[in-house]
């Protein structure tokens, strides 16, 4: 590939030993002081013709990567004809130039499409460095929810609403946020989340804002339908007995004249028909004030006395308390617990109480199983979370009623009042945590409290 240039360098080099030894023969002879200087002249000069010659390839190289530097990606190194031992060099000179401003057009293609993405999307986006604060990129969507056309520090999002540039701000990453607010547009409903993306100079936070409005309004309206339908259901099955019972008490009480019986007329047999028709709306009457009292008491949970606790030990009473009762019905009960201290902070009584509500449901979905399971896992979660499974080998939950379990007084048990689940989730929520399951009919039910 450089033959040439070798030839070259070596025709030089050679010329410049030769003139050495003429040099040193004209000094050895005696010549002329004028022969000598020309001589030595003449040395010099072939001297600098071979150091400009090696230097220029360098000149080339240096230019090239100052370009590279200075992202002037318009470089094309002259092919001269004095220079033809260089060609494939500077071939491949100009194809690393043409590659990287192809790859540079390529990136700014890619920029500009992943900004009109960005503009596009119906999400609010805030970009901000995470230790200044300074502002990097703000959507068209984030200024219509936020109802700002322009933001230079994050801080200024408290004129939009005071604490949200706080929220912003401390919001960890994968960690949901729910903000209410009323906009240009109205009362809105944002559901924010957030990500980390670390360069060599700084730490870039990435927020994004969902209005959610639309979509909490329509499972409010259907939660309330289905609360509806089943207050429709648990009052008819009250309602009904008694309007019955009453009406056959009139019939026994009233001639079809409309006038009272006559008191002669009464006989033991009469009298104990109206009293056991009493005694059913006595019944009933006691079933609603029960059940008034059950809603009431999914209304006015109390707030959770917040301590920090080793939940082993909270299990491990549990496991004492419902040792009896499971070995009564041929239960095997397992609670796998770390073997260090695992610290939480909940109430401990409401989180006992849905303990306890939880295994009651894994016990009635035992019944009839031929060998009884029932397993409570504790595990530590990244971020200072906490995880406690209880799952059962039981019949499981039907397909089609598992959007319904967490429904007040919605149950399949002949005597379940159907608020256990509905009150566990409602005392998570009050302590921060989460619940949720997993179950596939016929092989069981794993429940799941997060805190």
């Amino acid at each position: 590939m450089f033959r040439r240039f070798y030839i070259l360098v070596w025709i030089r080099v050679a010329a410049i030993l030769a003139t050495c030894f003429g040099l040193a023969l004209v000094i050895v002879t005696g010549a002329d002081i004028l022969v000598i200087v020309n001589v030595s002249v003449l040395l010099l000069l072939q001297g600098y013709l071979l150091a400009r010659y090696i230097n220029r390839i360098n000149y080339d190289l240096t230019t090239l990567f100052m370009s590279i530097r200075s992202n002037d990606y318009n470089l094309n190194i002259a092919q001269t004809k004095d220079r033809k031992e260089f060609y494939p060099l500077f071939q491949q000179f100009n194809l690393v130039s043409s590659d990287i401003q192809r790859f540079r057009t390529e990136i700014q293609r890619q920029n500009e499409y992943f900004k009109l993405l960005v503009e596009h999307i119906n999400v609010g986006v805030i970009s901000f460095n995470q230790e200044t604060g300074r502002v990097s990129l703000l959507n068209r969507a984030a200024k219509e929810l936020l109802g700002r056309s322009s933001l230079s520090v994050v801080q200024q999002l408290d004129q939009v609403q005071a604490g949200l540039a706080d929220l912003v701000i401390r919001i960890r990453p994968l960690e949901q946020r729910l903000v209410s607010f009323y906009g240009q547009s109205g009362a809105l409903q944002l559901s924010v989340r957030a990500s980390v993306m670390r360069t060599d100079n700084e730490v870039i936070k990435l927020v994004s804002f969902q209005n959610i409005k639309d979509e909490l309004d329509e499972n409010e309206l259907e939660s309330w339908q289905k609360l509806i339908r089943v207050l429709t259901h648990e009052v008819m099955n009250s309602v009904g007995p008694i309007s019955s019972t009453i009406s056959t008490l009139m019939e026994f009480m009233v001639e079809p004249t409309g006038e009272p019986v006559n008191p002669q007329q009464v006989t033991a047999a009469f009298i104990d028909d109206v009293v056991s028709g009493l005694r059913i709306v006595e019944e009933r009457s006691k079933g609603m004030v029960q059940f008034v009292s059950q809603f009431r008491s999914l209304t006015l949970l109390p707030q959770p006395a917040m301590a920090t606790f080793d939940l082993n030990v909270l299990l491990k009473g549990v496991e004492r308390l419902m040792q009896n009762g499971l070995e009564a019905k041929s239960i095997a009960f397992e609670c796998c617990c770390n073997a260090a201290p695992v610290s939480v902070m909940a109430d401990r009584a409401m989180l006992e109480q849905i303990l306890i509500n939880l295994i009651a449901n894994s016990v009635n979905a035992l019944e009839g199983r031929a060998k009884k399971q029932i397993r409570v896992v504790c595990q530590t979660l990244q971020e200072s979370k906490v995880s406690i499974s209880i799952s059962d080998n039981g019949c499981g939950i039907p397909l089609e009623i598992q959007d319904k379990i967490f429904i007040p007084f919605f149950t399949t048990s002949r005597t379940g009042s159907g608020i256990g689940l509905s009150l566990s989730r409602q005392m998570l929520k009050l302590m921060g945590g989460t619940i949720s399951f997993k179950s596939v009919e016929g092989e069981g039910t794993t429940f799941t409290v997060v805190l």
